[in-house]
């Protein structure tokens, strides 16, 4: 929870860098250690802030990751293409 906050924080000063930084110790993309159903609207918020760092950093690869998490974690079972 406290490297979520730190990632709050620095994003809003405008520090990416040392955002990511915090998140470090963190394998965010690792589904099997981080995410738990319990605190989900933590994990989304996780990855939102960190996808915003990553576009502000100009790491687009990294924030289309972060991002995917996002939309799939809002869904709840993932996208549903209709056809």
């Amino acid at each position: 929870m406290c490297c979520l906050l730190l990632v709050q924080v620095h994003s809003l000063i405008g520090d990416y860098h040392t955002g990511l930084q915090c998140l470090f110790p963190l394998n965010i993309f690792d589904k099997t250690h981080l995410y738990t159903p319990l605190i989900s609207s933590c994990h989304i918020t996780l990855f939102y802030y960190s996808s915003f760092a990553y576009i502000m950093l100009q790491r687009y690869t990294d924030a289309g990751r972060c991002g995917w998490v996002c939309v799939v974690g809002m869904r709840g079972e993932g996208l549903k293409v209709v056809s």
